[in-house]
């Protein structure tokens, strides 16, 4: 099973991409959401997205509500800022993480919904 880390900040990508592999965790990761939608459709073994909100080229939001409708059983958590959690009212998520997270709470959230998703698989 994988994460996909969809954010636009190569930075962010890159820490969160060695905190998850560090836990044994697979990750791939995407720039935006047009790319992170080619890759959730390519790769079977995403089960859980883990995205921005804040990006250019096709807001977080917007990736999400495709993503589901792309791969309903998608579990999805949100890495952004305490000031952008209100926008997730009208978009199903499973976690919602504020920059920067608690490894340990990150971490452990992450393998939750791993587990959550393989059962449901």
């Amino acid at each position: 099973m994988k994460v996909l880390v969809v954010d636009d900040s190569p930075t962010i990508r890159k820490i969160l991409k060695n905190i998850l592999r560090k836990h044994g965790i697979e990750v791939e990761e995407a720039s935006g959401g047009n790319e992170g939608l080619q890759k959730l459709l390519k790769d079977k073994e995403i089960k859980l997205i883990i995205s921005d909100l804040n990006m250019p080229e096709m807001s977080g939001i917007e990736f999400i509500k495709r993503a589901r409708e792309a791969k309903p059983s998608i579990r999805v958590a949100i890495l952004s800022t305490e000031e952008e959690k209100h926008l997730v009212k009208d978009v199903e998520i499973d976690a919602y993480f504020v920059k920067p997270p608690n490894i340990p709470e990150f971490v452990k959230k992450v393998k939750e919904l791993l587990l959550s998703a393989e059962k449901a698989s």
